[in-house]
């Protein structure tokens, strides 16, 4: 009986610690809309714009609204054999933070920990599409370290926005959905 007692006691314990052994945490995975597609998205919501520069095998982002910092409730964007181009997602408006970039490498995962930069922040506004700018990932790497950059890249792919999201653009305006004040748009489309 007491053995019994123990393997449960013992079961109870690792089951948690082996579920999340590879230092992940449960995520609901996001799926990006088809670029010809127009959804009509819920009241309240936006969608995040951004470019994925070439892409990165099993690359993922973890984000979160600012409100809810639990990992357990981060957001996984797959971007596993995504080709390089325009992602936009709709997600429900407020402030984000990505907190991970997850770039592994044959078998050298690799976690960039983007939690306290506000660099990595961005906001959505509801009923705008909230461009953030151009994810870069590098394929090369060392052992312990991979290149990541978002860049600001909208003066180079506001022609490919207003081409390819033209039936969106008709329904929701373009807005810059980075964590600072940045002109460049308004001066841009003023032009």
């Amino acid at each position: 009986m007491q053995n019994k007692i123990i393997i449960v006691f013992w079961i109870i314990l690792l089951t948690p610690l082996l579920a999340y052994s590879n230092g992940d945490t449960p995520a609901e995975k996001i799926v990006e809309t088809e670029p010809k597609t127009v959804q009509k998205i819920r009241r309240g919501s936006g969608y995040l714009l951004f470019e994925l520069q070439p892409g990165h095998a099993g690359a993922y982002l973890q984000i979160s609204r600012l409100v809810d910092r639990n990992p357990r409730n981060w957001t996984i964007i797959d971007l596993d054999g995504r080709d390089p181009g325009l992602i936009l997602i709709p997600l429900v408006s407020g402030r984000y933070q990505v907190h991970r970039v997850n770039a592994p490498y044959y078998n050298l995962p690799y976690k960039l920990d983007v939690s306290d930069s506000p660099y990595w922040a961005f906001q959505i506004q509801a009923g705008r599409i909230n461009y953030i700018g151009s994810l870069r990932i590098q394929s090369e790497r060392s052992r312990s370290a991979v290149n990541v950059e978002l860049l600001n890249r909208l003066a180079a792919t506001l022609d490919q926005i207003e081409a390819q999201f033209a039936n969106e653009l008709e329904l929701y305006p373009l807005v810059m959905g980075v964590n600072y004040k940045d002109p460049f748009l308004s001066e841009l489309v003023r032009e």
